[in-house]
C-alpha cells in the first residue's frame, strides 16, 4: 500500500510540472528587471525588459492567468483586453506598479469580468522584449475560462 502511495505522489508531481496556479503566475512575471538601451529609431535611451530564465521558460507556453479587466474595448468587438494583476485603481497607470503587472489579451470570445472585475484566461504567452507599441506580456489565442 505504501508503494502505491509513493507511485501516486510521483505521478501527481510529474503531471503538475509546468502547472503554475494563476495567482502565482503574476508573482513570476513581476520578477522582470529593466535595463537601459539606446533606441536608434527614437534616438533616445529607453528601458527594455530583461526576462528571468523562469519567465523565458514560459514564452510560447499555454498559461492560465487571472486578472482585473481594464476597460479598453474601443470598437465593441470584445476580442482585445488588458488585464492587470492589481485592481484598476492600483494599476501601473495609477502609480501603484510597473508595466510588468499588465498583459494584452487577444481572444475570439466576448469578455466579461465577474462582479469583482476579475477574469480568467487561458492562452499562449508571448514575451515582448522590444516593441514599444505593445505591452511586454501578450496572451494570444486566449479563451475566457
Amino acid at each position: 500500500m505504501k508503494k502505491q502511495w509513493i507511485v501516486l505522489v510521483c505521478l501527481l508531481a510529474i503531471v503538475g510540472v509546468g502547472c503554475i496556479p494563476a495567482t502565482s503566475l503574476w508573482k513570476i512575471l513581476m520578477k522582470v528587471t529593466w535595463v537601459k538601451k539606446y533606441d536608434h529609431k527614437t534616438k533616445a535611451n529607453t528601458y527594455v525588459p530583461k526576462f528571468t530564465k523562469e519567465i523565458q521558460a514560459l514564452n510560447g507556453k499555454q498559461i492560465t492567468i487571472k486578472g482585473y479587466l481594464i476597460p479598453v474595448d474601443l470598437y465593441g468587438d470584445g476580442d482585445f483586453a488588458i488585464i492587470s494583476a492589481l485592481p484598476v485603481a492600483s494599476c501601473f497607470f495609477c502609480g501603484g506598479a510597473g508595466p510588468e503587472t499588465v498583459m494584452e489579451v487577444y481572444t475570439k470570445q466576448k469578455i466579461k469580468a465577474d462582479k469583482s472585475g476579475k477574469v480568467t484566461f487561458r492562452g499562449r504567452l508571448e514575451l515582448n522584449p522590444d516593441n514599444a507599441d505593445h505591452l511586454i506580456y501578450i496572451l494570444r489565442d486566449a479563451k475566457v475560462m
